[in-house]
């Protein structure tokens, strides 16, 4: 068994920054809902960070609240693009343990190629495949609608299809995948330090990994695995700022790539905190309202 050490942090701002997080996702942006669908948004960004940083203090997500922070992050990621979808009235969607009565939005600038991603990822790490379905099955279009602001990475495009069409068993999620690849340059004109260093040590090493899922090679996954987790590592401790940053702290696409090989009857010899061991192997799976 492979072990990938995870970086040193601050805990006890980890642990202050839970509690702020929590708030604002449960007093602030839970009760406008029904009022302001874009508060979905801040959601999704509040229960990503809560979630990054229970992980800081639970880096095997053995509690209750670390798998609530991973099905509320879920919900809201899933009920953006639920919302999205539609132009009048209403959409129910669960959020935390309730249903609720979210106006529709049709597309937004937050209903975008990136926010699709962590959507669909999420889903994956909460076994949700009636909602992944749901996502793999938004028209690439409103992704790109005109006031849903573009796609930020050339090579997003393609990685989102290669995603969607190996979901839906669709044959060309392999020359979408070598073409998210292609246009994955991490050298290109026109991209700064910071894109350049996430194509390079974050995007490449996941299209890796899922391009041993998609030739069904257990052992290129988990090679892959132990490559995106140290370069994972490399990218989110270049500078103080980063390495406090509650992304840092878990692995999120490494972590549902790797838990959908799970799925698929792969055996992972890779250990990390940035994989936490629960959510892995989804013991929490049926525990909380989804």
């Amino acid at each position: 068994m492979r072990v990938v050490e995870r970086h040193e942090l601050d805990l006890a701002f980890a642990k202050e920054q839970v509690g702020r997080f929590h708030k604002r996702a449960m007093e602030s942006d839970i009760p406008r809902l029904t009022r302001t669908p874009a508060r979905l948004r801040d959601l999704l960004t509040h229960a990503l960070g809560e979630l990054g940083y229970r992980c800081a203090a639970d880096p095997g997500a053995y509690e209750g609240h670390t798998w609530e922070a991973a099905t509320l992050a879920m919900q809201a990621g899933a009920a953006v693009f639920q919302v999205a979808q539609r132009t009048e009235g209403t959409v129910e969607c669960k959020i935390y343990t309730e249903p609720v009565a979210i106006p529709a939005t049709g597309p937004t600038h937050w209903s975008n190629e990136a926010n699709w991603l962590k959507a669909l990822f999420l889903t994956m790490i909460c076994r949700e495949r009636e909602r992944t379905d749901m996502l793999c099955a938004v028209p690439e279009e409103l992704l790109r609608a005109s006031d849903a602001g573009g796609v930020p990475l050339p090579y997003l495009e393609h990685w989102g299809r290669a995603l969607r069409t190996w979901w839906r068993r669709e044959p060309e999620h392999y020359d979408h995948l070598i073409e998210a690849v292609r246009q994955a340059d991490p050298d290109a004109p026109g991209l700064d330090r910071d894109g350049g260093e996430h194509i390079a040590l974050l995007a490449l090493p996941r299209m890796k990994m899922f391009k041993a899922i998609a030739e069904n090679d257990e052992a290129a996954f988990n090679g892959a695995l132990f490559e995106a987790l140290e370069l994972h590592r490399t990218y989110w401790t270049r500078d103080d700022e980063r390495a406090a940053n509650s992304t840092s702290y878990i692995a999120l696409e490494p972590l549902a790539l790797a838990c959908l090989a799970r799925e698929l009857g792969f055996t992972i010899d890779v250990q990390s905190p940035y994989i936490p061991e629960a959510l892995l192997d989804g013991r929490w799976v049926g525990e909380f309202p989804t």
